[in-house]
């Protein structure tokens, strides 16, 4: 009992916890008011930086932006990344030799600027060098790369780079790595020499479609007292093919027996929707990405109900490219034709003469940039690098209602805990999968009446296993997997942001892959097939002239 003067316990605690939750909400006002501060920055530094560059854009119509910069650019007509850059490597390396110095290619990642060990020549000698070549490659710019300032940047940070964070900062910022663009041509500026690294970049532009060629930096000029010994980084030397799954939905075969068929269960949501096999030639825009930045690849398969594109070479024409027949696949077995690609992929490892590490790709999947095998494969023991995404799979188990990754996620999950003890819940980002042909099999041997049962499912339906993700989850909980990160871009095209995503992919050209995905609807056809020929204007070798 309280004593005289003394409030009782239980105002007392009433008090105090009125006291905590005013000062909670107050944290989560001073929270969102922060947030909402740093989201109105970003968005007016955005648009300044937009109104700044199309400004200079009229000004200047041979201007690309690179690193939120405007940098001049020469028009080309029909030139793919890799000659460009090779050209370029060649040039310098000519020069170099033919001015009394040393140069050596150095082996590097795909995706990473050319490295050339300079020696015998000063910084003097080498801005001198540089010269010529830039009158034979119009729009050619050095930056300096500065470890030391781009540390001393960091440790001084600004108000604008904390409130942006560093993953906005690299597409509508200078990245303080790098000094302004210089044209090699007069006298060396001051801030140039006695640095070790320098970075070309041949930025050039296609005159119709305003398309940008190379990366941030495209060759890389390091001079050393003994380049010989500059160590080569660890790459993959084992193959790697691509494989994609595609179908025609003009084709009135595949249309009679869509319409006739029926689902052999109950189908989950969306399974029956018409733009899932709708295409706007995305196949043939992606493997322009394809022949563009990942030429390493060895072979690549499409894998379709017996369709053949009528833009496509002949296979027999180009042994490089193989279009698998469903037929050969389900070898007899029970669910054909099908409509599942789900159960698609639970007989990709089933191809005849595929590697044993490989890259998933739908046919909306595009690659962005340069990328290379190691960033779907470990070089040192060819582990396939897996990406999830920030999203989770929701619990219990397949519910009508759910959409097909869910629905398919949760048998996953079960069958990966039954085999390993562990539960895996992440989901993954829709961007081409690194694949391996022995895990596939493996699963395939654990799993056969689920298999089975997938591969019969002419409809996607609740029992479904996704062998892709099936395929991560399983080798991660087994040891046979890392996680990583791949910079990417989803764009849904039946919604409101579509044009502006697709402005800005082709704007900054800063991802490595990015999906052009419809659930309910195709979207605007006219605006994705526009941009997919503006920023893939070359044709592969393995179209028909």
């Amino acid at each position: 009992m309280s004593g005289p003067g003394t409030a009782p316990r239980s105002w007392t605690r009433l008090a105090g916890r009125a006291r905590t939750t005013a000062g909670r909400g107050a944290v989560r006002t001073l929270r969102r008011l922060r947030l909402d501060l740093q989201r109105g920055l970003a968005l007016l530094i955005d648009r300044a930086q937009r109104l700044r560059h199309r400004s200079a854009l009229r000004q200047r119509p041979r201007l690309i932006v690179d690193r939120g910069r405007p940098v001049p650019a020469a028009a080309v007509d029909g030139l793919l990344f890799e000659p460009h850059r090779r050209a370029l490597a060649a040039d310098l390396i000519d020069a170099i030799g033919r001015a009394g110095g040393t140069a050596r290619p150095v082996p590097e990642r795909w995706d990473r600027p050319v490295p050339i060990t300079v020696g015998r020549l000063d910084h003097d000698q080498l801005w001198r060098v540089l010269g010529p070549v830039a009158e034979r490659h119009p729009g050619l710019v050095v930056q300096r790369h500065d470890r030391r300032r781009a540390r001393a940047g960091e440790a001084r940070r600004s108000m604008t780079d904390f409130l942006l964070g560093p993953a906005i900062r690299t597409v509508l910022l200078p990245d303080p790595a790098l000094g302004p663009p210089r044209r090699p041509t007069g006298e060396l500026p001051p801030e140039l020499a006695g640095h070790p690294v320098w970075q070309l970049t041949g930025h050039a532009v296609d005159p119709g479609t305003g398309r940008r060629l190379g990366g941030s930096a495209a060759v890389r000029l390091r001079i050393g007292d003994r380049p010989d010994e500059a160590a080569a980084p660890p790459l993959l030397t084992e193959p790697v093919d691509i494989v994609y799954t595609w179908v025609d939905d003009a084709d009135p075969d595949w249309q009679r027996d869509f319409a006739a068929a029926r689902p052999d269960s109950r189908p989950t949501r969306a399974a029956f929707t018409p733009a899932r096999f709708r295409q706007c030639d995305e196949l043939r825009y992606s493997l322009r990405s394809v022949a563009e930045f990942a030429p390493w690849a060895r072979r690549i398969w499409i894998v379709t109900n017996g369709q053949v594109p009528d833009w496509l070479t002949h296979p027999d024409g180009d042994d490089r490219v193989t279009v698998v027949p469903h037929a050969e696949l389900w070898r007899g077995e029970d669910g054909l034709p099908t409509f599942n690609s789900q159960a698609i992929e639970a007989c990709l490892h089933r191809i005849d003469g595929l590697a044993d590490r490989f890259v998933y790709f739908n046919d909306d999947f595009f690659l962005g940039r340069p990328v290379a095998p190691e960033t779907f494969f470990r070089p040192d023991d060819g582990r396939p690098i897996v990406f999830p995404s920030n999203q989770t799979l929701p619990p219990g188990p397949p519910d009508p209602r759910d959409l097909a990754p869910d629905a398919s996620g949760k048998n996953n999950r079960a069958l990966i805990a039954a085999a390993t003890g562990r539960v895996i819940d992440a989901k993954y980002l829709h961007v081409p999968q690194a694949m391996t042909r022995p895990i596939l099999q493996e699963l395939d041997q654990l799993f056969p009446a689920a298999f089975a049962e997938t591969r019969r499912a002419r409809f996607r339906s609740l029992s479904d296993l996704a062998a892709c993700s099936l395929h991560h989850g399983y080798a991660l909980a087994t040891g046979r997997a890392e996680r990583g990160r791949i910079s990417q871009r989803y764009v849904d095209v039946e919604g409101r942001a579509c044009a502006r995503d697709l402005d800005d992919i082709a704007r900054y050209r800063c991802y490595d892959a990015f999906c052009l995905n419809a659930i309910h609807d195709d979207g605007d056809r006219s605006r994705i097939t526009g941009f997919l020929r503006r920023y893939f204007p070359v044709p592969s070798p393995w179209e028909k002239d």
